[in-house]
């Protein structure tokens, strides 16, 4: 059962929960987040300063609702990885669980978005064609190590990992023949490569045996979380009730 079809169970127990909060609190919060340029997600405008994107419409709607003045910082992810442990900042997205970062952050019950990682390569790759990257050169994102269900794919445990900073440059190297392939998330991949001058030399397949879900978490103990999720949730099922 996927997220859409879950949201409508669990969303009648989660306003009854959270309703007084939501209803009695009408105290501006200051809210400072942060995030990583990761289109469609969260697409950073150097010219306005700001993100817009799928991810950073749950924020907006969720800042809207709950009463926060929201200021969203644009770090590398590298560096927002550093951040989690620090008490500097109130929360981070989109962001993956894991149990030591559990110790530091309250993670919401619903992800923002499920990650799909794919391999992106030059058409003329024979090898890779045949999805074969044992002794190559593969590129990754900085800060997002491949999980080990993906290393056991394609031989990608026996591949040469470097990582670099942007998703942009995983897939402009892939130009250059320093690389034989690049590894990033399916849909960020196929929205930047759509927008680039090189995309009909670029082909890909998809690591379909892993999804990873990323979500919002915020400073532990600094919020009230079932009211968030409450919100959340709602904000979703409305979303899915306006889509086809």
């Amino acid at each position: 059962m996927g997220i859409k079809q879950l949201i409508p169970l669990f969303l009648p127990y989660l306003m009854l929960c959270a309703w007084p909060a939501i209803a009695e609190d009408d105290t501006v919060k200051e809210m400072v987040c942060l995030t990583t340029h990761y289109p469609p997600y969260t697409i950073y405008r150097e010219k306005q300063r700001d993100f817009v994107g799928r991810d950073m419409h749950y924020l907006n709607q969720l800042a809207s609702r709950l009463n926060w003045h929201l200021t969203v910082l644009n770090f590398p992810w590298g560096r927002v990885k550093l951040e989690i442990e620090k008490d500097q900042y109130n929360c981070i997205f989109s962001l993956a669980y894991n149990q030591r970062r559990s110790e530091f952050l309250d993670y919401t019950a619903h992800p923002l978005h499920v990650t799909q990682y794919a391999v992106f390569y030059a058409k003329q790759h024979a090898q890779i064609q045949q999805k074969n990257l044992a002794g190559k050169v593969v590129a990754v994102l900085r800060g997002i190590p491949l999980d080990e269900h993906v290393l056991n794919k394609y031989g990608l445990g026996q591949a040469t990992i470097i990582y670099l900073d942007s998703n942009e440059t995983l897939l402009e190297i892939l130009t250059t023949g320093r690389v034989d392939a690049s590894v990033l998330n399916d849909e960020v991949g196929r929205f930047l490569l759509e927008r680039s001058s090189f995309k009909h030399n670029i082909d890909s397949f998809v690591v379909s045996e892993f999804e990873l879900p990323v979500y919002l978490a915020f400073r532990k103990g600094t919020v009230d979380m079932p009211v968030i999720d409450a919100t959340l949730t709602q904000i979703m099922l409305e979303e899915s009730q306006v889509k086809p």
